[in-house]
């Protein structure tokens, strides 16, 4: 019977088995609705996938496919991204992940994906991509991360060193460029070009290394010499470090340099800096000799055999050298040598071969070496040539005067500018002419020397006038001058005018006022009036000048406005009732700022504007000046923004937005700020949205939309934009530090507690991070985690008593209470020597929890003699005491 029971179950399950295979799973129901293009029931048995499984990306792609085909990329991304939280090291979720970012045109996400893929599975593949983005977006930091990792583990592929090598030298990380160029060398030495040779010699030099630089120039040339690069080295040893680092060099080459034009002048000169020309000259000579040295290098054995003062050889190499090879410098150094040692057979050669145009460029210098050959009469020629020059060199002018005293001639020496008036027949015109001269060109000083010997020596109108015009000037014979002025003929009237304006533009008042009254009483004309108004001003006489300048009011001529304007400025300035004035013409000078020379621009005339008190005309100058402003740091922009308020009107946020939309990522935080500080958050939480790819390089701009956020009341967009800044600021950890402690302010633990753990990937010991999540934990009641975090606080250096006493707590609520004890009596000994208030108040709770209660008692005690207003530890105390059974005592204090 029994048996028969037992077939018909087997016969039973066996039915169920096959039911089990003919009807087709849920998979494959997705797959055949979603074939037939029947959507909605494909979602149906893909919807029971994701309740029956964990989604896989097998079991995920009729579901991908299905939000594709709907249009919905962003859907798939959805559930792409949740697979891969779950499952993070999920190389073929990712990939496919990468691949839909791509299509949606998500170049950050994608980019933060393949960083996510390179911990999974770096290939060489995935590193060059990741070297190429972050080339494009400027990442140089992560770049060269990357390339590390390339060179490191891809070394048979160089170009990755030389890409290294010059990131980290254009970074001016010149010890690491230098390191990774040793290992391209020695690993790829058929690679090192000259080029990449030259750069490794020069960051070996920027970090001091002078001897390894040596080393590896020499090297270089060693397995591929050639001169031009030799001496390239040489320049490059030379004036980074040192002559002899680069003479150190070159001395083996002596051969090769004998037989190059280039590596022979950088060798001579090395000799030459490091004073050896008395080892290296005979080998030049020699090579002279033999008629086997570059016209190139001759000029300098002439220097050297100059210093070495063997004129002999000087001459004879310079006979050698064509006129066109026969440099200015070498003329000036060959004259220079033959005056200082007094050789008149050089100066004699000398002279013939000099061309004209160098004798009549240096006239100063011919004449000393004519003076040399004993010819006073070509040595005055020259001088005289000189003079003629009026734009003489003052250290021309200096080497002809001393020249001169050499000569005797002090009086001409003295006399020089006097020369040609000094003759009694020279012409009248010659003198004025001479008077224009230094009027002109502002030597009224040498002008007042000049004609002051002239009138005690000579007489006529001509010097008078030059002794007048440049006495004023000096301000000196004042009365003499003002009687001299009184007395002169109308017919010297246009003279006067010279004299008035050239003492009023010397700032002597006195006689450009005497002289401006008489030109005016004469003409009584437009020009005449405008002269005595703007000198009734330079004497501060202004309600004199305002007298006249009220026919200027109205004129439309520019100069006469121009001189209106300073003359209704100087007396504003000066106090004068003129407010009104000045306001109506800045109000005229809207459309052209320089109307009245009020100001040169319109940020001057809002300026203007705002002293005046005009703050409508100030706005609008200021927009005026404002218009093509980039930076939000510009000073007028700083005063829109102030004239504005903390409530700016519609316009003005206006104006603000356009530029703020337009800015630059430079710029774009200082815009945002003038916004927020305009009462404009949610503008600022707009535009920053739209730049988030500033987030993490650009703190401010962060910091912004997060102040903004707030304001807003909207704290969660604040948490998330925190942690949209991790990836970017993960080794950074200053900024970290930053925004967790903000996180903490706001009370977003669950955000803080994210980025103290990214913290501590970047820093392990940071007792800041580990103390409060292990806080975290406690109110959690994860007491496990807790324990290891505060572990780890404890073994750092700086761990405290409350340190102590937190692991004390999670141990005990753990249910260990002996160990838990154990730290509550190391945070008891740590308090041993306490001071303050605070640090004894716990150390008395911590010895009534410990049952050391007599002690607890008396401390106790002791804090509330100190501070009876301390309600809470009173309240500690009374329990104390009635658990010691101590209810008299206990009763007193509650009374």
């Amino acid at each position: 019977m029994y048996r028969y029971y037992l077939v018909l179950i087997l016969i039973i399950f066996g039915g169920f088995s096959a039911i089990r295979l003919i009807t087709p799973s849920n998979d494959e129901l997705a797959l055949i609705y979603l074939k037939a293009g029947q959507y909605t029931d494909a979602q149906k048995y893909v919807d029971r996938i994701m309740e029956d499984s964990d989604p896989t990306v097998k079991n995920l792609m009729p579901l991908l496919e299905l939000r594709i085909r709907h249009g919905s990329i962003e859907d798939a991304i959805n559930l792409l991204e949740k697979l891969v939280e779950n499952n993070p090291n999920l190389l073929e979720a990712r990939q496919l992940l990468g691949l839909y970012y791509k299509l949606a045109q998500r170049p950050f996400d994608e980019l933060h994906n393949q960083e996510e893929i390179r911990k999974i599975r770096p290939t060489v593949e995935l590193l060059e991509k990741l070297v190429v983005s972050y080339d494009l977006l400027a990442m140089y930091p992560q770049e060269i991360d990357v390339l590390y990792q390339l060179v490191r583990e891809y070394p048979e592929k160089p170009d990755n060193f030389i890409k290294l090598a010059i990131l980290l030298a254009s970074r001016k990380q010149w010890i690491e460029a230098a390191d990774v160029l040793l290992i391209l060398r020695k690993r790829h030495p058929d690679v090192m070009d000259s080029q990449l040779a030259i750069l490794h010699t020069d960051m070996l030099l920027m970090v001091g290394e002078n001897e390894k630089a040596l080393m590896a120039s020499k090297s270089w040339l060693t397995n591929h010499f050639d001169p031009y690069h030799a001496s390239v080295f040489g320049d490059l040893l030379h004036y980074s470090a040192n002559a002899e680092l680069a003479w150190r060099l070159l001395e083996p080459y002596q051969g090769a340099a004998l037989h190059s034009a280039d590596l022979l002048t950088k060798w001579i000169e090395l000799a030459d800096a490091t004073g050896r020309q008395d080892a290296v000259m005979p080998i030049i000579e020699r090579q002279f000799e033999k008629g086997k040295l570059a016209i190139k290098v001759l000029p300098q054995l002439v220097a050297m055999a100059l210093k070495q003062e063997n004129n002999e050889l000087a001459i004879k190499v310079v006979n050698a050298l064509p006129d066109k090879a026969f440099p200015p410098w070498l003329k000036h150094l060959f004259i220079d040598y033959a005056i200082d040692k007094g050789e008149v057979k050089t100066a004699e050669f000398l002279t013939k071969r000099l061309d004209v145009d160098f004798l009549n460029d240096n006239p100063v210098k011919t004449a000393s070496l004519t003076w040399l050959l004993g010819n006073k009469v070509n040595t005055t020629f020259w001088l005289d040539r000189a003079w003629s020059n009026e734009k003489i060199k003052i250290e021309h002018l200096q080497s002809g005067i001393a020249l001169l005293l050499e000569m005797g001639e002090k009086q001409t020496a003295m006399a020089w500018a006097q020369r040609a008036v000094a003759n009694p027949n020279s012409p009248s015109w010659l003198i004025a002419d001479l008077r224009q001269y230094f009027f002109d060109n502002g030597r009224y000083s040498d002008g007042f020397i000049v004609f002051d010997n002239l009138y005690k020596s000579r007489k006529g109108m001509e010097v008078e006038k030059g002794w007048v015009l440049f006495s004023a000037l000096e301000g000196k014979n004042q009365s003499a001058i003002i009687h001299w002025i009184k007395n002169l003929k109308e017919s010297e009237y246009g003279f006067l005018k010279d004299l008035t304006y050239g003492a009023f533009n010397g700032g002597n008042t006195n006689i450009a006022l005497v002289g401006a009254k008489i030109i005016n009483k004469h003409y009584q004309n437009r020009e005449s009036r405008l002269l005595l108004a703007e000198i009734y001003v330079l004497a501060g006489q202004l309600q004199k000048a305002m007298k006249i300048a009220k026919i200027l009011a109205d004129s439309q001529n520019s100069e006469d406005r121009l001189i209106y304007g300073s003359i209704v400025r100087q007396s504003w300035e000066k106090n004068l009732a003129v407010s009104d004035i000045m306001l109506d013409l800045a109000n005229k000078s809207l459309n052209n700022p320089k109307l009245y020379g009020l100001a040169q621009n319109y940020g001057e005339l809002g300026y203007l504007a705002l002293d005046l008190g005009d703050q409508s005309l100030a706005e609008k100058s200021f927009l005026i000046a404002a218009k093509n402003i980039t930076s939000p740091k510009n000073p007028i922009v700083g005063q829109l923004r102030y004239l504005w308020g903390p409530k700016a009107p519609k316009e003005a946020v206006s104006w603000l937005l356009v530029r703020a939309k337009k800015s630059s990522n430079e710029n774009i935080t200082g815009w945002m700020e003038h916004l927020l500080n305009s009462g404009q958050p949610q503008l600022v939480v707009d535009i920053g949205m739209k730049r988030l790819e500033l987030l993490g390089k650009n703190h401010r701009f962060s910091d912004l939309i997060q102040e903004a956020s707030l304001r807003l009341d909207n704290k969660a967009m604040v948490a998330e934009l925190m942690l949209r800044q991790i990836p970017f600021v993960q080794k950074d950890i200053k900024r970290l530090m930053t925004i967790s402690r903000a996180a903490l302010d706001l009370d977003l633990k669950n955000t803080a507690s994210i980025i103290m753990k990214t913290l501590l990937k970047s820093d392990p010991k940071n007792t800041f991070a580990l103390k409060n999540l292990g806080i975290f934990a406690m109110e959690q009641k994860r007491w496990q985690a807790a324990e290891r975090y505060f572990q780890r606080l404890l073994v750092q250096p700086k761990a405290t008593h409350q340190d102590y006493l937190y692991m004390g707590d999670v141990l005990i609520n753990k249910g260990a209470k002996e160990r838990g004890e154990m730290y509550l009596r190391a945070a008891l000994d740590m308090l041993e020597t306490s001071q303050t208030y605070k640090e004894r108040s716990t150390k008395a709770r911590l010895l009534h929890r410990l049952g050391m209660k007599k002690k607890a008692m008396n401390q106790y005690a002791q804090l509330l003699h100190e501070k009876k207003d301390d309600h809470w530890l009173r309240a500690d105390y009374v329990e104390l005491l009635f658990e010691m059974d101590r209810l008299d005592l206990a009763q007193q204090l509650l009374n």
